[in-house]
C-alpha cells in the first residue's frame, strides 16, 4: 500500500510539473513584455497602459496618471471601474463611462479592485498583475486540457499565442481573463463537473459577454443529443449553461436598476451582414504599408487558416471534437464574420475581438491529430511575434 501511495504521489507531482511549467513560461513572458513595454513605450509610467483620453476625462484626474488628447482607449474604463466597481454612473477619478457596454464587463475591473485592496494608486499595477496572472492561468489550464486529450501539456501554450492577447496585455483589457475562465470551464466540463463549469462560465460572461457563446453551444449540443425527447425538466447538468445565463441576466438587470441603462441594448451598431465589413477591411489593409496593417492582414489570415484546419479536422475525424466545442467555434466564427466596420476597421488593436475563434479553435484542435496543431502554430506565430515587436516598441 505504501508503495502504491508513493507511486501515485509521484504521478501527481509529475502532472503538476507538466501543467505548471507552461504556466511559468507564460508568466515570465508576460512579465518581460510588460516591463519592456512600460520602460520603452510608457517611459516607466505603468498608468500609460490605461490610455486615458481627455475627452473621456472631463473631471479632475489624479496627478500621477497620464492623460492623452482625444478619446483614449478602452482600458481607461476598466481602470475607472477598478477604482470603484460599485459606482457605475458619473465620474470616478475624473473619468466617465462612454457607453453602458463597458459596465457589463465588470469581472476584470472587480478582480483588479480586489487585488489593489481598494487603493486607487495601486489600480494601474493591479490591472497589469491580473492580466499577467491570466496569461499564466490560460497556459496552465490549457496544458491541463491538452493533457486530458492525451496531448503534450506544452500545447497549452498555444492558447496564449494570439496577437490579440498582446494588445490586451499592453492596454489593460478584458480578453485574457475571459479566455482563461473559458478554458477553465472547458476543463471542468471535460471532467464532468457541470456546476464548477457553470460557476466559472458565469465569471467569464461577466468579464466579456461573448463568453455566452459557450453556454449557447452547450445547450445546442444537449438539444441535438436528444434533450427534447428526454423532456425539458431541469437537471444538474443544465447548470453548466443556466448559471452563466442567470448571472448575465441578473447583472444586466442590476445595471439597468442602478443607471437606467441596459448594457445589452448599447451594442446595436457592432453587427452587419456577414463578411462584408471583413472583406472591405482586409482589402483596404492590403493597399497600405504601415506595420499595423501588415499585422492585421497576417492575423486575419491566421484565423482563416484556423477555420479551414478545424473544418478539415472535424470532417476527417467526425466525433473526435466534442460537439459543444465545435458548435462554440462555429458560432464564434460566424459572430466574428458578422462584426461591423466599427470592429473591422484595419486597426491592429481590434485583433483582440477575434479571441473567441482562437480559443475555441485551439480547444477543438486538441482533439484532432497533432499535425493540425502544428499547422496552426506555424501560421499564428508570425502575427504574434509582429504584435510583440509593435506593442513593445521594438519596431
Amino acid at each position: 500500500m505504501a508503495g502504491t501511495r508513493s507511486w501515485n504521489d509521484h504521478g501527481v507531482a509529475r502532472t503538476r510539473v507538466e501543467v505548471g511549467l507552461p504556466a511559468l513560461y507564460a508568466a515570465v513572458f508576460a512579465t518581460v513584455f510588460v516591463v519592456r513595454r512600460v520602460a520603452s513605450v510608457e517611459s516607466g509610467d505603468v498608468s500609460g497602459n490605461v490610455v486615458i483620453g481627455r475627452l473621456n476625462a472631463p473631471g479632475r484626474v489624479p496627478s500621477d496618471l497620464s492623460v492623452v488628447g482625444g478619446p483614449g482607449y478602452d482600458g481607461q474604463f476598466y481602470y475607472r471601474l477598478a477604482v470603484d466597481p460599485f459606482h457605475l454612473d458619473g465620474l470616478t477619478n475624473g473619468i466617465r463611462i462612454d457607453s453602458p457596454v463597458r459596465l457589463q464587463r465588470i469581472g476584470y475591473p472587480f478582480l483588479s479592485w480586489l487585488v489593489s485592496a481598494g487603493q486607487s494608486p495601486l489600480v494601474p499595477f493591479a490591472l497589469v498583475l491580473v492580466n499577467v496572472l491570466a496569461v499564466a492561468a490560460l497556459a496552465g489550464l490549457g496544458a491541463a486540457l491538452a493533457r486530458s486529450y492525451g496531448r503534450a501539456p506544452a500545447w497549452g501554450l498555444l492558447f496564449c499565442v494570439f496577437s490579440g492577447f498582446v494588445v490586451t496585455l499592453a492596454r489593460d483589457l478584458t480578453e485574457l481573463l475571459a479566455a482563461a475562465l473559458v478554458v477553465g470551464a472547458l476543463l471542468a466540463l471535460r471532467g464532468e463537473r457541470p456546476v464548477t463549469a457553470g460557476i466559472i462560465l458565469a465569471g467569464a460572461v461577466l468579464t466579456r459577454e461573448t463568453a455566452l457563446i459557450l453556454p449557447v453551444a452547450i445547450l445546442l449540443a444537449s438539444l441535438r443529443g436528444g434533450r427534447w425527447r428526454a423532456g425539458l425538466r431541469p437537471r444538474r447538468a443544465d447548470l453548466v449553461w443556466l448559471l452563466p445565463v442567470i448571472a448575465y441576466v441578473l447583472w444586466q438587470g442590476a445595471v439597468r436598476l442602478l443607471t437606467g441603462h441596459l448594457p445589452a441594448r448599447a451594442e446595436h451598431d457592432n453587427l452587419s451582414v456577414p463578411l462584408v465589413a471583413a472583406a472591405r477591411s482586409v482589402a483596404k489593409a492590403f493597399g497600405q504599408a504601415p506595420l499595423h496593417d501588415v499585422l492585421f492582414v497576417f492575423a486575419v489570415a491566421a484565423l482563416v487558416v484556423l477555420v479551414v484546419i478545424v473544418v478539415l479536422a472535424a470532417a476527417r475525424r467526425p466525433g473526435d471534437v466534442p460537439r459543444p466545442v465545435l458548435y462554440a467555434f462555429g458560432l464564434s466564427a460566424l459572430l466574428t464574420a458578422s462584426l461591423s466596420k466599427n470592429v473591422w476597421n484595419g486597426d491592429a488593436a481590434e485583433l483582440r475581438t477575434f479571441m473567441d475563434v482562437h480559443v475555441f479553435g485551439v480547444a477543438a484542435l486538441l482533439a484532432a491529430p497533432p499535425r493540425y496543431l502544428v499547422a496552426y502554430g506555424v501560421v499564428t506565430a508570425a502575427p504574434f511575434v509582429l504584435a510583440i515587436a509593435y506593442y513593445s516598441g521594438s519596431l
